[in-house]
């Protein structure tokens, strides 16, 4: 199978089937909207424990990230040619 053969039958199945689905029936026709209810009671569970350690790794996993983002923005951007 050649690649434009392929290419082709996944555009295909890509435009055919969220057409597919929008042409289904309704299967028990318009339904009523429920009425409103109380909402439920507020809980509040406290617990006791230390939350520095995933802090802490949260922290350091942003920085990453951050540094990362930014060595990569300083490597891609362009550079200026002196003559």
């Amino acid at each position: 199978m050649t690649t434009r053969i392929a290419a082709t039958l996944c555009v295909a199945v890509a435009l055919a089937l969220p057409g597919t689905a929008a042409a289904r029936p309704i299967d028990d026709g318009p339904r009523m909207t429920p009425t409103a209810s109380p909402p439920p009671e507020t809980v509040t569970i406290v617990r006791d424990g230390d939350a520095t350690v995933p802090l802490a790794v949260a922290s350091a996993a942003l920085v990453v990230a951050i540094a990362t983002a930014g060595l990569t923005l300083v490597r891609l951007s362009p550079r200026k040619v002196h003559s």
